[in-house]
């Protein structure tokens, strides 16, 4: 997938933005997904109705439920339009190939946003506070509409 131009990497994020879902991705499970993602993923996937719903899942590397469950819908939809769009996020990758919730380094993916509790940690949450960069990663890098 390296080279690929249907996807962004957001540097001050880490995140990997694809237009579309890799067919290739379908069958992969949680633990293997490290081999085909380089980190956190935000799929754009298109629906009937424009207006995507956010959706995420790995949010704990230990926790593939929400993984297995997008995955059969997407094999359902497979050759058909999604009744309606849906932003796919694809959280701690690395952490699923450990198969353990979170790797010592890391903060609890729940955690870790704008809003939280803590927001002066290491998180995206402290990051945001301090120089907006998820915010202006998301910005940069808009869906359409």
């Amino acid at each position: 997938m390296a080279g690929s131009q249907d996807r962004v990497v957001c540097d001050d994020l880490r995140l990997e933005r694809f237009d579309h879902f890799p067919g290739a991705l379908i069958d992969v499970p949680a633990s293997e997904l490290w081999r085909h993602l380089q980190g956190p993923s935000l799929f754009f996937l298109r629906g009937r109705q424009p207006r995507p719903l956010f959706i995420s899942v790995l949010l704990h590397g230990n926790e593939d439920s929400g993984w297995r469950a997008i995955q059969s819908l997407l094999r359902e939809h497979r050759k058909a339009i999604l009744p309606r769009s849906m932003l796919l996020f694809v959280g701690n990758v690395a952490a699923a190939k450990a198969k353990v919730r979170t790797l010592p380094h890391q903060e609890d993916y729940n955690r870790a946003w704008p809003g939280t509790l803590n927001p002066d940690s290491r998180s995206l949450a402290g990051r945001h506070r301090r120089d907006r960069s998820a915010g202006n990663a998301f910005r940069k890098h808009r869906y359409p509409q």
